[in-house]
């Protein structure tokens, strides 16, 4: 399947926290260009492992902070990303679609584009109506699929990634919530779709909140509104 949909929960804070003690804004940014990231490996992770750009960027920026906290010992800066995991776009394929029933999300998702009626070497420019009518009973089925697991009893929300109830136990722990988003084909250097797909925010650290909170995730990247902000960039390869 072409798409990329990835997920991230992460504890909800900033996802950047910086403190600077002893250093000028000035020196503290001549520092920090000092550090460049890798684009070759991010765009590897983010397309070839599934993971996103959201996901990509934000664990090259964790490599980043690694490197700037050794290049500068003194500690007078600290840059923190909050501890996050990112599920990869097979890995929601593989775990959390088996355990939705009979929805073959791949071929319906042909299905609809098939309703595109797309002439070979032709540019799209805008979504035919059947394609849009189809895209709405798709996104019925998908929530309805979706509905199954939350509705459900004991899925394991450890099978999307290991590290996943350790970081629910610790936002337990700490009394905060969760954040859900969205780590798809966005974030790139030729794709931002902002507002495209969702971010849901202030989600409770319990399994039935956090699988709704990946269900709008999911169900959003099938949305009219971020198809056709990747359609007004001319991102092709929607089809």
């Amino acid at each position: 399947m072409y798409y990329l949909m990835g997920l991230i929960v992460s504890l909800f804070v900033s996802f950047v926290t910086t403190t600077c003690k002893g250093m000028d804004t000035t020196q503290a940014d001549s520092e920090l260009a000092v550090l460049r990231f890798n684009k070759e490996a991010l765009s590897r992770r983010a397309v070839g492992e599934g993971y996103g750009y959201k996901t990509s960027n934000l664990q090259e920026l964790e490599r980043f902070c690694v490197d700037f906290r050794a290049k500068n010992p003194s500690e007078k800066i600290k840059i923190l990303v909050p501890r996050f995991c990112g599920i990869s776009s097979s890995w929601v394929l593989a775990h959390l679609f088996p355990a939705s029933g009979e929805f073959d999300i791949a071929q319906r998702w042909q299905a609809v584009l098939e309703e595109q009626h797309q002439v070979e070497g032709e540019e799209i420019k805008e979504f035919s109506p059947d394609f849009l009518a189809a895209r709405q009973k798709f996104e019925r089925d998908l929530i309805t699929a979706l509905n199954l697991i939350i509705e459900g009893d004991g899925f394991d929300l450890g099978q999307l990634h290991s590290d996943l109830p350790a970081l629910i136990d610790q936002a337990k722990r700490d009394s905060v919530r969760l954040m859900v988003r969205s780590t798809g084909k966005e974030d790139s250097d030729t794709i931002a779709n902002a507002g495209g797909n969702e971010s849901i925010a202030n989600v409770e650290p319990e399994p039935q909140a956090i699988l709704k909170a990946m269900r709008d995730v999911i169900c959003s990247y099938f949305g009219e509104k971020s198809l056709s902000q990747r359609l007004v960039l001319k991102d092709q390869s929607l089809f």
